[in-house]
């Protein structure tokens, strides 16, 4: 995602023949300092290193055959809007109206994706967790929490909308789900309620730790508890809900093991991802102006 830079900018750091300006590294700073709450001198020498650090990530990315469209860039800020509860228009005004071009951010994150799907070919599979490690993390774990499990009952409600159906019809199964989920009160009763709509799908998901779910419907069935429905999700064959039929503990440290070796996983990764960086910078022609 290019960004517009001024004429008068001045050429601070080549890298790999692309410059990074002044101008580069004064908006990336802003950016942090909006983003990170740091003071200006250390935002200036964070915002230098990391836009070297893209042009080394965006190099190797095309060296190894990966490019990022703009779709996907697109897509990404999107989320970050959807995830500060504004829309995509209403994240660049407030970028600009902290002095930060909405393509700086959009920069930044053309790199990270780049460098996100250099690091599934390289290491996909490959990172390995010793199981004396997931030990040694349980035995730090309370007893209490060490011998028990969560484990939910699940359903699929699918709430059917025909492909190329019109978005009149569309918002009317949208409006009709809602309708469903506010007079859902448990599974045993589901067939009264789900009576009074056409084309509505129940199938069983079954019992699944609440470890095995993933992280944001986790999080929703948590606050929700059995006897509700999560919020409908837009799908290829309609509108999504979640039942939850059943909670229970179970005498398992099953969950916590699994959450620790995603984390050592997790870390074992940053460390190989930042190798990987060290060993591509290594490589890399960077001239300091």
């Amino acid at each position: 995602m290019p960004i517009v830079t001024p004429a008068y900018a001045a050429i601070k750091v080549i890298v790999n023949d692309t410059p990074i300006t002044d101008y580069d590294i004064s908006q990336r700073a802003r950016l942090i300092t909006l983003t990170q709450r740091k003071s200006a001198s250390i935002a200036k020498r964070q915002a230098e290193q990391e836009l070297i650090d893209d042009q080394v990530k965006l190099a190797e990315a095309e060296r190894m055959g990966i490019e990022v469209g703009s779709s996907e860039i697109d897509n990404a800020f999107n989320n970050i809007a959807r995830n500060v509860k504004m829309s995509p228009s209403q994240l660049s005004k407030a970028l600009r109206s902290g002095g930060v071009k909405p393509e700086t951010l959009k920069a930044r994150l053309k790199a990270q994706l780049a460098w996100n799907q250099l690091l599934r070919r390289r290491f996909s599979g490959k990172i390995e967790v010793d199981e004396s490690d997931i030990i040694a993390a349980l035995q730090k774990k309370d007893e209490a929490d060490r011998q028990k499990s969560v484990e939910y009952d699940l359903k699929r409600v699918i709430v059917v909308v025909p492909k190329n159906s019109s978005g009149g019809f569309k918002s009317k199964r949208k409006q009709e789900s809602n309708k469903i989920r506010a007079a859902f009160s448990s599974c045993e009763e589901v067939g009264s309620v789900l009576g009074q709509y056409s084309e509505v799908v129940v199938q069983p998901i079954g019992r699944r730790l609440e470890t095995e779910l993933p992280a944001e419907m986790r999080e929703e069935i948590n606050s929700l508890g059995p006897g509700k429905l999560t919020k409908p999700s837009a799908t290829p064959v309609g509108y999504e809900m979640i039942a939850i039929c059943g909670k229970r503990e179970i005498a398992s440290d099953i969950a916590v093991r699994a959450e620790l070796e995603n984390e050592l996983r997790a870390k074992e990764g940053e460390s190989q991802s930042r190798k990987y960086l060290m060993d591509v910078r290594r490589r890399a022609t960077i001239i300091y102006r």
